[in-house]
């Protein structure tokens, strides 16, 4: 299993961060791509033209983008944790919604259940790619390597999922009463896979987020983490929000300015920006707020 070593502020080591408990992370991934695969297989048993299916698969698309911007903020593309909330709060009940929708739109030649396993589909796959940048910034890691990972698993699923609708197409009166079945099944695959990790230590968990540390190492990361929460509050930028880690960790501007190489009257600007968007005067005075975070 891959290991990575994170780095605070300051240049010291917060404790090594290893790959995602790989089966939690894989299965989830894996299963969902299997679902979409075949869900993508069956409904090609039905007589429906080609222009019928890239319709709806449009109209997923677009609802898929505006589901992707009504539901996530650009803060939330940098915290795995809501990240995995919208997984479970929205992925989960449109996938399986598709799914049971199968035996009740026969007679609609499945242009319901299209939109929605597209819609499904695409907005899962922004997520993905959104976590996975996500986690490869926090762990240091190659972007390629992460998001090679991830969506291996889901192709790898999304494949398995076809051959099992292959096989049911050919085996299988796919009638009303079939159909409940499948989505019935299909639920409860989800659900065993998504339920139960509405949480913050599961979600970093299993995308690998959280240290085998020591105890500086927790410190380091309890203040990094007050941190962030304090840069999202007070609506600091990128790079205020970065040198608000170097100044908690006691670094002075001008160490500051030949760690980011730009001249120290930008840092001291920025440093000046820090303390007028959170309200305090100096820097003991910042860390005081630290404190109450």
């Amino acid at each position: 299993m891959l290991r990575w070593e994170r780095r605070d502020a300051g240049g010291e080591s917060q404790g090594r961060y290893r790959g995602a408990p790989s089966f939690a992370l894989f299965l989830i991934i894996g299963a969902y791509g299997a679902v979409f695969g075949f869900l993508h297989v069956v409904p090609l048993a039905l007589s429906l033209d080609v222009s019928s299916r890239v319709t709806a698969f449009l109209f997923g698309a677009v609802a898929a983008l505006g589901l992707f911007s009504a539901t996530l903020r650009q803060s939330d593309g940098t915290d795995v944790v809501r990240l995995w909330n919208r997984f479970y709060q929205y992925v989960f009940p449109i996938v399986t919604v598709a799914a049971l929708l199968g035996s009740l739109t026969m007679d609609t030649e499945f242009l319901p259940l299209l939109i929605l396993q597209a819609c499904a589909l695409y907005y899962f796959d922004v997520l993905l790619a959104v976590a996975s940048y996500t986690i490869a910034r926090v762990i240091k890691a190659s972007p390629t390597q992460v998001f090679a990972r991830a969506f291996l698993v889901k192709s790898a699923g999304f494949f398995l999922g076809c051959l099992v609708g292959f096989g049911v197409h050919e085996s299988v009166v796919l009638d009303e009463t079939a159909f409940s079945v499948i989505g019935a099944a299909i639920f409860v695959i989800l659900s065993l896979v998504t339920f139960h990790t509405n949480s913050e230590k599961f979600a970093k968990t299993v995308w690998g987020l959280l240290p085998h540390e020591d105890a500086h190492g927790k410190l380091a990361s309890r203040r990094a983490e007050c941190c962030r929460r304090l840069a999202r509050s007070s609506g600091l930028t990128d790079r205020e929000a970065e040198i608000l880690e170097y100044l908690v960790a006691g670094k002075r501007p001008k160490e500051i300015s030949e760690m980011l190489v730009v001249s120290i009257t930008t840092v001291r600007s920025h440093v000046r920006a820090i303390y007028a968007k959170t309200g305090v005067h100096s820097h003991g005075e910042l860390m005081h707020l630290l404190d109450e975070k």
